[in-house]
């Protein structure tokens, strides 16, 4: 009798586990955070989308989702505002990548007050202000240096400001998942207009930003425009554009890097500046890449890929803030299909090879002038290129730096086959009939 009391409460408990509850605001709580306060991890608290709340929320420890019902368009019209009254969103309690946030535009937050006199001494210092990452232990005695790492998704964070981290902020053992997200027009008085990551102290974890774009926010004091990293932070970058931010130290208006902190870029567009692409100002030495990405210089960055471009990314419309491509950007199809997420910024499919940066072109990396179609493959390529078309072209195949390359070329029945095996690695323009019809290749 006592066993099978004992299967039946297990059997309760396993239920309770498997049920999570949706709590809808404001149907049901009139606030976010009232819902928040009444969620169990597991749980979603569903946000009816176009309307402005006004508030400030914070996770308190909660693995739980704060979503709206279609995240990628609600992000545009579903609103929280902070008020200029702190950080619009915090993660403070050792939240983990099931906490999570999508579907919001975040604004008006100008940060929150950490405590920094542990580490050497500082002073407090404000952070975050649109988003916080940190640890309890920069704001109480709690010995533990376990951060806060959720996962923040489909928003829009757009004018906020702090010293540190004027879009988001990440602190002390924090590492967290930052996609298909646009961070833009923030401010920092101190370091990292855009996001500041701070305090990691060890490799155990990296800062994701996937599918990101961080456009026009602004830094003054230390520098940063786009993304600092300092003390032991490391950030990958993946098919994120960043663009048009500005440091007004004139350190690192892209990216600034200290103390055995390190970035990898790949499949990535960072244009609009006229500095370095990476400030270095010192402390432990650890080396950043970047490969399958087009940046206006490489300086800074001391690994560096062959698949890594120069060269205008041809953006829609970038004075009035379009950043997607336009058709004949030689950023498209250029990426690596390596660890690249399935989808853009704005929901659509990558497919193929996918483009550089965070948004996805609705063309192909051939331009047909002509009206003629071609079919050029493998892409990328190991030693025979074979290209089908309907007429006679005249091939032409240059480096990065407009170098013309010699090559073998054959003619057979209805394609072209041209022998690539004694070029070195790296990304080639292959230019058919007076550049009417232009593609990447890469070996």
């Amino acid at each position: 009798m006592k066993l099978r009391n004992t299967l039946i409460a297990a059997l309760i408990l396993q239920g309770h586990v498997l049920t999570a509850a949706t709590l809808k605001v404001p149907m049901q709580y009139s606030t976010i955070q009232s819902a928040i306060n009444a969620a169990v991890p597991g749980d979603t608290v569903l946000v009816e989308p176009n309307t402005t709340y006004y508030e400030n929320i914070d996770f308190i420890g909660k693995d739980i989702t704060v979503r709206t019902p279609n995240p990628v368009n609600d992000r545009h019209t579903t609103i929280i505002d902070g008020g200029l009254n702190g950080s619009v969103v915090k993660f403070i309690n050792q939240e983990t990548n099931n906490a999570k946030i999508e579907g919001f535009t975040v604004t008006n937050g100008t940060g929150t007050i950490r405590n920094w006199s542990y580490y050497m001494g500082f002073p407090p210092v404000v952070a975050g202000g649109g988003i916080i990452c940190d640890s309890p232990h920069a704001f109480t005695s709690n010995p533990s240096v376990v951060g806060s790492s959720p996962t923040i998704s489909n928003m829009i964070i757009a004018n906020n400001t702090a010293e540190y981290g004027g879009g988001v902020s990440v602190w002390l053992h924090s590492f967290p998942i930052i996609e298909n997200t646009i961070i833009t027009d923030n401010n920092s008085t101190v370091a990292g207009g855009g996001l500041a990551c701070y305090e990691n102290f060890s490799t155990i974890g990296t800062v994701v930003l996937r599918n990101v774009e961080i456009s026009r926010n602004i830094t003054g004091g230390l520098g940063g425009g786009g993304v600092i990293a300092n003390y032991s932070s490391r950030v990958s970058m993946m098919n994120c554009t960043v663009v048009d931010n500005v440091s007004l130290s004139g350190y690192g208006e892209v990216l600034f890097r200290a103390n055995g902190s390190n970035f990898e870029i790949y499949n990535s567009i960072l244009w609009g500046f006229t500095s370095d692409i990476l400030y270095d100002q010192g402390g432990v030495p650890v080396l950043s890449s970047i490969d399958y990405s087009d940046a206006e210089n490489i300086y800074g960055i001391t690994n560096v890929g062959p698949a890594t471009l120069s060269i205008n990314p041809l953006f829609v419309n970038a004075s009035n803030n379009n950043y997607r491509l336009s058709p004949g950007s030689l950023c498209i199809n250029a990426g690596t299909t390596v660890n690249a997420p399935l989808n853009d910024l704005d929901g659509n499919p990558r497919n193929g090879n996918p483009d550089l940066g965070a948004y996805e072109s609705e063309t192909t990396g051939i331009n047909e002038a002509s009206g003629n179609s071609i079919s050029l493959y493998p892409n990328p390529v190991q030693d025979k290129i074979y290209l089908d078309a309907d007429e006679n072209l005249d091939i032409r195949i240059t480096n990065a730096s407009g170098q013309l390359m010699d090559c073998q070329i054959n003619q057979q029945p209805g394609k072209k086959v041209i022998n690539v095996s004694g070029m070195a690695q790296g990304v080639y323009f292959i230019d058919c009939g007076n550049n009417s019809h232009t593609k990447f290749i890469k070996l």
